[in-house]
């Protein structure tokens, strides 16, 4: 019997057209999808942009209003200025809004200019600074996507001319929103200024000292930088809680541990906010306390002096160390330092560091901080160890090694967090 060589070439052929058709499916079908994807990511960026277009033509409309002797308020300069820092207009609306007398407020120095940007008008600021750069919407051509047998395929072009047909808008088009990329352009340079709260007779709010750090990190400045700087003094200042959490009757008797770690424990919340938002470092709930996040070790020191800083002016405004660290308010008063400080001689000799977590190294085989071998690793879940206070001691942690909680449940130390 003969070989039907028609007929093997004829279900060749056949099998070949289905893979290609198959191939070219999967295609089309992740194109779609891939489609979909950007169309959901490009409306929720049009949504964000068109929100932040509304809250800075608001508060635009808002800082014209104000007006003083004279009838003089704030220059256009000073409201392009004022609308590039949102919280720190927003702080400035607020305190404006309170004032009951405006005839009082010198609008020519209530916020500052301390360095002239590109001068344009507020509405053409606020339409640049809230749309996707148009050079990122040029239609681009579709990229080749080999098929079956390693054949070009049609199938994505498919897809991108009937989204096309179908939306009116190009599958480029959507790609550029939906990575919304903004271009100030090459010439815009900011305006840079403060406010000057004094004139509304109040100090400048904890609140106030957090957003103006914010609009600085959303601005691209670093935290050690010299804008930065007396901001952060500032809110070290402001954060330090005065409540001797004492009731009225109670002033002679000694604090409490805990309450003492209490007051602690708030006076660092609020000030560090600015390093959690710049992505330094997070709180973790489980060591109840801060934990670096970046390799960068400059920012994670930057963040360690502000943080013994911050505990180093609460200790001395709650009366428990004096001017020279010496321990003043007894064992309680040490015991709610341990976790932050190391004490000799009932002196704070020094405040505990933490170095940047080295994500290159594995943790079992990190080297110890100032040499040395690494610590042992226990092939056993050992107890969590905790300071005198029932705190985590996170300075005793292993980074490797399992531990049990609470609950039974075992957890492993990464060297940042509980895993």
């Amino acid at each position: 019997m003969g070989f039907d060589f028609g007929a093997f070439t004829s279900g060749f052929a056949t099998g070949a057209a289905e893979s290609i058709e198959s191939r070219n499916k999967q295609i089309r079908n992740g194109a779609t999808r891939q489609l979909d994807e950007l169309v959901q990511q490009a409306e929720a960026k049009e949504k964000g942009l068109k929100t932040e277009r509304d809250t800075l033509s608001q508060q635009a409309r808002q800082l014209a209003t104000f007006r003083g002797a004279n009838n003089i308020g704030l220059t256009q300069s000073q409201i392009l200025g004022l609308i590039q820092q949102p919280e720190t207009a927003k702080a400035l609306i607020e305190e404006l809004k309170n004032k009951k007398d405006l005839s009082d407020v010198d609008f020519s120095t209530v916020f500052k200019i301390s360095k002239p940007g590109t001068e344009m008008p507020v509405e053409d600021f606020i339409t640049r600074k809230t749309s996707i750069a148009k050079d990122q919407q040029v239609k681009q051509p579709t990229q080749k996507v080999r098929g079956a047998f390693g054949l070009e395929s049609p199938a994505l072009g498919q897809v991108e001319r009937e989204f096309e047909a179908t939306t009116g808008r190009s599958a480029a088009e959507i790609r550029a929103i939906a990575a919304g990329k903004i271009d100030m352009g090459e010439d815009f340079k900011p305006t840079e200024g403060t406010i000057d709260f004094k004139q509304f007779g109040n100090p400048e709010s904890l609140a106030n000292v957090q957003n103006r750090l914010r609009d600085l990190i959303a601005a691209g400045e670093d935290l050690k930088s010299e804008k930065a700087k007396p901001l952060l003094a500032k809110l070290r200042a402001d954060s330090v809680i005065k409540d001797m959490f004492k009731e009225p009757g109670d002033e002679n008797k000694p604090r409490t541990t805990p309450a003492i770690n209490s007051v602690i424990d708030k006076s660092l919340r609020a000030g560090l906010d600015p390093f959690v938002v710049k992505g330094v470092v997070r709180f973790d709930p489980a060591l109840n306390d801060y934990v670096p996040v970046t390799g960068d070790a400059e920012s994670i020191k930057n963040f360690m002096d502000h943080k013994n800083k911050l505990i180093q002016d609460q200790a001395r405004a709650l009366g428990i160390i004096d001017k020279d660290n010496n321990i003043v308010g007894g064992r309680n008063a040490a015991d709610a330092l341990l976790p932050y400080a190391n004490i000799e001689g009932g002196k704070v000799v020094s405040f505990k560091s933490v170095v940047a977590p080295a994500v290159e190294t594995p943790p079992a085989t990190a080297p110890k901080v100032g040499g040395g071998t690494a610590p042992v690793i226990s092939d056993k879940p050992l107890t969590i160890p905790k300071t005198s206070t029932g705190k985590i001691d996170g300075t005793k942690l292993v980074p490797g090694q399992t531990y049990t909680a609470a609950d039974g449940t075992t957890k492993t130390w990464n060297g940042v967090s509980f895993q």
